[in-house]
């Protein structure tokens, strides 16, 4: 339908997509339930602290401050360092301050009325919207439109009050601050950490998948590692690591999760001596991944060779093609991967 929707963009079909996407789920994702925890007590904390501050010293414009802490703690702490994040929003933010008392003292005075009001405003906010488009300079952008717009706290009527702007001006600068101290100290995560707790999950998935009746849903495991993969990539970057120290574990992890599911599918169809054999060699890649996601060196048994092997040779009496080819894919996929320097497969009937 999409093929020839694009062929001809004009013609109108009288079939509908609706039916097609109606089943469909939302994408499977990596999910770190402690890192968001930490990230959400951290949040909580640094705006109870801001709002403290401003209690106690009976501050009129507290509440700014502390709407700017909450906002830089809800955009930046699922990061694995959020400082310079922030860091950058603030400058962006210090830059931008003086704009608004430009336009409360000098430009806004002089004008009336709603167009005029757009047109003065247009440069500067066009401006900052080009920015926003820019990755490197998109959190300056952020802070700056953030301040201006804050900072000039448009009214039905004009009213110009030196004191209360500069008062405002203080919250905003400072509700930063408070931000950068609460994440800074609580929520900044080394990378390399990040890494392992993300390979971690991923084994113990792993591990978990081995031991699933029925079988998984492939699609959603290989979401689910695909975008552990994404994860990886930036911190590989950050930490100048090699390709070959952690993204091809992960990758590796990718390929065996989906044989994982081929084989625990096609359980069912296969002899019991093929089952058993299946089932050895899903055992010992169990074992291997609880070894791994406790962070203890493992490395898998050379001996399940022989029991893949054995499978193989059961999966080829499968009547079914498609069957077959997706047993035998599975199991050369655990061969090539877990042991690449292995003798090849040369056919065995029946195990000891």
């Amino acid at each position: 339908m999409l093929a020839a929707a694009i062929r001809t963009p004009t013609a109108r079909t009288r079939e509908t997509a609706d039916h097609l996407v109606a089943g469909t789920r939302p994408r499977a994702l990596h999910v770190a339930k402690g890192i968001a925890f930490l990230s959400a007590i951290v949040a909580a904390l640094t705006i109870i602290g801001t709002a403290a501050f401003s209690t106690a010293i009976q501050w009129d414009s507290g509440p700014i401050a502390i709407g700017i802490a909450a906002m830089c703690c809800a955009l930046f702490s699922t990061a694995d360092d959020p400082i310079p994040l922030v860091m950058d929003f603030f400058i962006g933010l210090l830059i931008a301050l003086p704009l608004p008392l430009l336009y409360e003292f000098a430009i806004l005075p002089q004008i009336d009325g709603f167009i005029m009001l757009a047109v003065v405003l247009f440069p500067v906010i066009a401006f900052l919207g080009l920015l926003l488009t820019y990755p490197r300079f998109s959190l300056m952008a952020l802070g700056a439109i953030v301040t201006f717009a804050a900072g000039l706290a448009l009214q039905p009527s004009f009213a110009s009050d030196l004191p209360g702007v500069l008062n405002a001006y203080l919250a905003l600068v400072l509700g930063p601050i408070f931000a950068l101290v609460g994440l800074g100290l609580a929520r900044v995560l080394p990378t390399h950490y990040v890494i392992r707790l993300i390979l971690r999950a991923g084994w113990r998935e792993l591990a978990a998948l081995t031991r699933r009746r029925p079988a998984a849903n492939q699609i959603v495991w290989t979401s689910r590692m695909l975008d552990r993969v994404g994860l990886l990539l930036p911190r590989l970057s950050e930490i100048g690591a090699s390709e070959e120290s952690e993204l091809v574990p992960a990758l590796r992890d990718l390929r065996l999760g989906i044989g994982i599911v081929e084989l625990q599918r096609l359980r069912a169809a296969v002899d019991a001596n093929t089952r058993q054999e299946v089932d050895i060699v899903l055992a010992e890649l169990a074992k291997h991944f609880d070894e791994l996601s406790r962070g203890e060196p493992a490395a898998v048994p050379t001996g399940i060779i022989a029991h893949l092997d054995a499978a193989i040779a059961g999966i080829l009496q499968l009547p079914n093609p498609t069957e077959r080819y997706a047993g035998i894919g599975a199991a050369i996929g655990f061969r090539r991967t877990l042991f690449p320097h292995a003798p090849g497969y040369r056919g065995i009937s029946v195990m000891p």
